[in-house]
């Protein structure tokens, strides 16, 4: 099913979308948060996601739990995996659930300059 591309989609917000494995075998609908800005997300038809799970913990992962939430709720204590940042299209997000604080973006954007160097 298409969805509306048109819709106002924010940096700090948290989405599902159907997430593929690394194999591509198949998806799984998973929590993302979007990391790309509000300029990039307005005139693009993709975004970029950092997936949210509940299992995968890392060097390279950013805790979340519910009092990083401004907006919204999350189910579980869980982990933004920074090292597995992908561009998904807008049309196939499935909901928009939640926005984040600031903190939850610096410590993302903190964690991917620990990646690349």
């Amino acid at each position: 099913m298409e969805r509306d591309s048109q819709k106002e989609y924010l940096q700090k917000e948290i989405i599902l979308f159907p997430c593929p494995y690394t194999d591509f075998s198949s998806t799984k609908i998973r929590p993302g948060i979007i990391i790309s800005n509000n300029n990039y997300n307005q005139h693009q038809e993709d975004l970029l996601i950092a997936p949210i799970t509940t299992k995968w913990k890392n060097k390279y992962s950013v805790a979340l739990n519910q009092n990083d939430i401004l907006k919204g709720k999350i189910a579980h204590n869980s982990e933004i995996r920074v090292d597995k940042i992908m561009p998904i299209n807008k049309n196939i997000i499935i909901d928009q659930i939640g926005i984040t604080n600031n903190e939850i973006l610096e410590k993302i954007i903190d964690k991917l300059i620990e990646l690349l160097n």
